[in-house]
């Protein structure tokens, strides 16, 4: 029997494990000026948080968009939309999770 196994916790999230290290490649952003959770996301490569891709989003929580910025409920701006991801801006936000060193 493998000591690495896999266990399908949705439909889109793996969580791996060996023994008891987990590795969660998932961050949850929330809003820095209410701290309300936006959504949860998929980061790959290490580095700052500069842009969203859409594809990568694994769940939204509380996030609104208004005309081309994506906006928390409390009004606060937290993205540019550029089609197939959001620019981030960078002060507006904060994280928590941990991100995976490794790229596709």
């Amino acid at each position: 029997m493998s000591s690495t196994r896999e266990r399908k916790l949705s439909s889109k999230v793996l969580i791996q494990f060996t023994g008891l290290k987990f590795l969660t490649p998932m961050l949850t952003i929330h809003c820095a000026a209410c701290k309300k959770k936006l959504w949860r996301y998929e980061k790959f490569g290490p580095g700052e948080i500069l842009r969203c891709h859409k594809d990568r989003i694994i769940r939204m929580y509380n996030s609104k968009m208004h005309e081309h910025k994506i906006q928390c409920p409390c009004g606060k701006d937290i993205g540019i939309d550029k089609g197939s991801y959001y620019k981030m801006i960078a002060k507006a936000f904060t994280y928590k999770g941990t991100k995976r060193n490794e790229r596709r």
